[in-house]
């Protein structure tokens, strides 16, 4: 993915990415009365404009699992979309840390190695 950006903590407020990028919000859930964990996002353009939006179960995880599955499952669709300059903002720091900064080498999880493998994507 050419110039991709996964290098935001979730703010107070929405701001908007640069003009010819598109911002996705994603986050993961776990409710307590079920085992199945959940994520979501939607994307919109520079002006703020809602584009799209995703959700979807995705059985058994850990937090920090579910919130990169949510990563990429935002990824994909925004690229199933035709976009290429995708913004990315989430409430999970240590996430947004482990991608921007390439720890996702090192990396176990395998939902970190499919964010990063869609970030190089081209």
């Amino acid at each position: 993915m050419n110039n991709s950006c996964c290098s935001e903590y979730t703010k107070d407020y929405w701001q908007p990415p640069p003009v010819g990028w598109v911002k996705g919000n994603i986050d993961g859930s776990i409710p307590k009365h079920t085992s199945s964990a959940a994520v979501g996002g939607m994307i919109r353009d520079h002006e703020g404009n809602w584009l799209f939006g995703f959700g979807m179960r995705i059985g058994r995880y850990g937090i920090f699992q579910t919130e990169a599955r949510a990563l990429y499952e935002g990824l994909v669709v925004a690229w199933h979309e035709g976009f290429r300059q995708i913004e990315v903002e989430s409430d999970n720091a240590i996430l947004i840390d482990v991608v921007s900064n390439r720890y996702v080498v090192g990396s176990n999880l395998s939902e970190v190695r499919l964010v990063h493998t869609m970030i190089l994507k081209e």
